[in-house]
C-alpha cells in the first residue's frame, strides 16, 4: 500500500516534469524562430507584395505535405507562416543547394525535425526552384 502510494507520487512528479519540459521547449522554440524571423515583414504586406505568388507557393507546400499530421483538408492554411517567411527569403537563393537548406531551416523552425522524415525533399525543392525562376526573378520586397 505504501508502495504503491510512494509510486503513485513519484510517477505524478515525473509527469509533471515532463510537462514543464514540453512547455519550457514549446516556449524556447517560439523564442528562436522570432528572433530568426524579425527581420520578415508582416503576414499582410508579404502577401500584398506577392499577390498570386504567396497562394502558388503555398500550394506547393499543401501538394506535398512534407509535414503529416493534421490533413490538409483539415487545416488549408497549414504552411502559411512558412509560406511568408521562405518567400521573403526565396528571392536571394540562386541555386537548388541553397533552397535546400532555407527549406530544411524553415521546416526546422517551424515544425521541428518532423521535415527530415519526409522523403520526397529532392520534388520539393526542385518545385520550389522552379517556382522561383518562374515567379521570384525579381525582389518584390
Amino acid at each position: 500500500m505504501i508502495f504503491e502510494l510512494l509510486k503513485h507520487t513519484i510517477n505524478t512528479i515525473l509527469i509533471k516534469k515532463r510537462e514543464n519540459i514540453a512547455n519550457d521547449s514549446d516556449l524556447l522554440q517560439i523564442q528562436k524562430r522570432g528572433l530568426f524571423h524579425k527581420d520578415i515583414p508582416s503576414m499582410k504586406m508579404v502577401k500584398e507584395k506577392t499577390g498570386e505568388r504567396f497562394y502558388k507557393l503555398q500550394e506547393i507546400f499543401n501538394q506535398f505535405d512534407p509535414i503529416q499530421g493534421q490533413s490538409i483538408k483539415k487545416q488549408p492554411d497549414k504552411y502559411e507562416f512558412i509560406t511568408q517567411t521562405v518567400i521573403y527569403r526565396l528571392p536571394s537563393k540562386t541555386t537548388k543547394v541553397e533552397i535546400g537548406k532555407l527549406l530544411e531551416f524553415e521546416f526546422s523552425l517551424w515544425f521541428r525535425h518532423a521535415y527530415h522524415k519526409f522523403d520526397k525533399k529532392d520534388d520539393l525543392i526542385d518545385n520550389v526552384y522552379r517556382f522561383k525562376r518562374h515567379y521570384l526573378m525579381e525582389n518584390p520586397f
